[in-house]
């Protein structure tokens, strides 16, 4: 037998946290593509139609999923750099605390041009407006962190870090059996592959502002 209905704004609170603690649970199992509302529902014993009534599509769940990673992540930032550190130990400490987060990251790998697409541009411009505290936490960061910087350089850092942190999921779940066969034929020649800490670490450092 389903799950009643939640009726008062307490229970239906309560019932929207549910499915996201739900979707959340799923996410981490399973890849976005293989996920569907109508899981999430038989997970939570409630029917496809009931479920409308908190999230009207897939994309506006992954939204929120996002929207809450970005936020969490940016108290994180505010928590762990409070002062100016060693460049390589900054970059160390941003890599780890990325990577530390492993449900952020994957949220973070996800396409938004085609969440947008089926969220649309209402619902996009939202979810930009309510994750500008993970942006802001990050430039007062930089500026801690970078104080003889320009401006222009500090804004370029945070920009070439937006579009490198998609890839940090993709880096940390290679399969083992594709890293050997690189190695075998020589795809990065004699290179080795660093771990992730050591790779993104490496790579933030080289985009320091100066």
């Amino acid at each position: 037998m389903g799950k009643l209905r939640a009726r008062t704004a307490d229970e239906k609170d309560e019932r929207q946290r549910e499915v996201i603690r739900v979707a959340k649970e799923i996410f981490m199992e399973l890849e976005y593509e293989d996920i569907s509302l109508a899981l999430i529902a038989k997970k939570l014993q409630i029917t496809r139609p009931s479920l409308y009534n908190y999230f009207r599509s897939k994309e506006v769940l992954f939204l929120e999923l996002s929207r809450q990673g970005y936020l969490a992540m940016a108290d994180k930032l505010e928590r762990n750099f409070e002062k100016e550190l060693e460049t390589n130990e900054f970059c160390q400490r941003l890599t780890t605390l990325f990577l530390e987060d492993k449900l952020f990251i994957k949220l973070v790998s996800l396409h938004q041009t085609v969440m947008e697409s089926k969220a649309g541009q209402e619902q996009m411009t939202k979810f930009k407006t309510e994750t500008l505290p993970f942006f802001t936490t990050l430039k007062r960061i930089v500026d801690q962190q970078f104080p003889k910087a320009t401006s222009e350089s500090k804004w370029a850092f945070i920009m070439q870090l937006n579009v490198i942190l998609p890839t940090f999921y993709n880096y940390t779940t290679i399969p083992q059996a594709q890293i050997d066969a690189m190695q075998k034929v020589g795809t990065f020649g004699s290179a080795e592959l660093k771990s992730p800490e050591q790779f993104y670490s490496d790579f933030i450092e080289k985009l320091v502002p100066m």
